[in-house]
């Protein structure tokens, strides 16, 4: 195929001189150039790229240089990941261009890369290692904006009352779908959300949607203001973005503000009191919140986002860089989202708490060497109370006689001292034997986390939905 078929089919580049020297280019047939989107898929094939002129391009008038690169080559310099996931994963061409300061644009105002970025061009490609975006309006940098980034999947009427509860609040509402087969988003579409397809040749994990979805809002141009990041299966509480708003706005010191999650059927199943008793966080300076927060665009920008690869906890995990980067995190005591667990059965409790180990043991060991222990308490907790001691009781057993067994007393002492640290309620003794009993649950997340680590596999999700 020669370079001209490769110019007609895949890239599209047109040079403007106007006096922002703009530039447009249509890549793989989907791409956002201001305020048109065309989401027509094509092949991926290869990827052009503008460069720095040579001399003899100087000589002749020409501002640009075009070059040629293959689609491993293209992804990779358009969207690497840094190690931790982040930003760059979201595959994206920024065509880089130099202006040239000829006699001819002497009188032209120059401007810098950043303004660039934010008025003239984006394109969006849509391959085998990249997003597609859907219905794409252009955003404004408004510092008082609050924009809203959705993550779901085959949520159905649970992600239309979210996005509902959302009307009028947020602008833009991006939904970053993660393999929807129930018609998601086709309703999100409908009422108005801008709509990111995760590819599903990569594994799905809830950072990397939250990532893709604030790549988005950057590549748009807001690169000030808030963000409220929502689960598909919540809803928003009337007054919470108003709320958010105003303490993120009095403190500019506060990165991340969440409120209460509070569960819409408690009443449907224990484990749905359970989740709804987890969710009750105290007031007041916070560590960490859940995946509803509202965000200070630039404090997240910052810190690279999420970490794409943790198929859990990777909330708890940015919050800790968030606050390594001299940002405070807080919890308000303001009603924020209604959740929906929908968890009925104890296989799904048991594979919730499982993930929960796998996110300990993950969080742990990717900051072994800080100075704050994160999540170290939680992982010894969980390998002592579910390996250590019983192996210490069969071993005990095996070299006393069955009397050992008596050891395994601890236990429910143990459950009647964490009861007696919990609210006063009907439930106290109830969260307290689960709480117990989950640390099995979480010492097999984290012997899988450890094992795959050390064999050097891939975790996949850990879902109990």
């Amino acid at each position: 195929m020669t370079k001209r078929q490769i110019d007609q089919q895949h890239v599209g580049i047109r040079q403007t001189r106007g006096s922002k020297g703009q530039i447009g280019g249509n890549i793989g047939g989907a791409s956002t150039i201001g305020n048109r989107a065309d989401a027509k898929a094509a092949p991926a094939l290869s990827v052009h790229f503008l460069k720095k002129p040579r001399a003899q391009d100087r000589e002749t008038g020409r501002d640009f240089q075009l070059f040629t690169l293959g689609p491993a080559q293209g992804l990779a310099a358009a969207g690497r990941g840094d190690g931790r996931g982040g930003l760059g994963v979201v595959a994206r061409v920024v065509a880089l261009c130099q202006i040239r300061n000829s006699p001819k644009r002497a009188s032209e105002k120059p401007y810098s890369p950043t303004e660039a970025h934010a008025n003239v061009w984006h394109m969006k490609i849509t391959t085998a290692n990249a997003e597609k975006a859907i219905n794409i309006p252009r955003a404004t940098n408004n510092p008082a904006m609050v924009a809203a980034i959705v993550i779901g999947r085959n949520e159905g009427e649970r992600l239309v009352a979210c996005l509902t509860s959302l009307q009028g609040l947020a602008d833009p509402v991006i939904y970053v779908d993660s393999g929807s087969t129930d018609g998601s988003i086709d309703a999100a579409r409908r009422l108005g959300a801008q709509v990111l397809v995760l590819d599903t040749s990569i594994p799905f994990t809830a950072a990397r949607a939250r990532n893709t979805g604030l790549r988005h809002l950057l590549d748009q141009g807001q690169q000030q203001g808030f963000v409220q990041f929502v689960d598909g299966d919540c809803q928003i509480e009337p007054g919470w973005i108003e709320t958010a708003r105003a303490a993120l706005t009095d403190d500019p010191q506060l990165g991340i503000v969440a409120g209460r999650r509070r569960e819409r059927h408690p009443e449907a199943s224990v484990y749905n009191r359970l989740c709804d008793a987890e969710w009750n966080t105290p007031v007041g300076a916070a560590t960490a919140v859940g995946g509803d927060m509202m965000a200070r665009i630039e404090a997240l920008a910052a810190i690279g986002g999420y970490r794409d690869d943790m198929i859990a906890g990777e909330e708890p995990e940015m919050c800790l860089r968030l606050r390594q980067s001299g940002m405070t995190v807080r919890r308000l005591d303001a009603p924020m989202t209604i959740h929906d667990a929908n968890m009925h059965r104890f296989g799904q409790w048991w594979r919730r708490a499982r993930r929960a180990g796998h996110a300990f043991a993950e969080g742990s060991w990717l900051h072994r060497n800080d100075a704050e222990p994160f999540w170290r308490r939680e992982t010894r907790r969980a390998l002592i109370w579910a390996l250590v001691i019983p192996a210490l009781i069969l071993i005990a057993a095996q070299l006393f006689g069955s009397w050992a067994f008596l050891a395994l007393m601890v236990y429910p002492l143990q459950v009647a001292r964490m009861a007696r640290r919990e609210e006063s309620d009907n439930d106290s003794r109830l969260r307290a034997v689960f709480l117990m009993l989950s640390k099995f649950p979480e010492a097999m997340g984290i012997s899988e986390f450890h094992l795959r680590r050390l064999l050097g596999r891939k975790a996949g999700l850990i879902e109990y939905k």
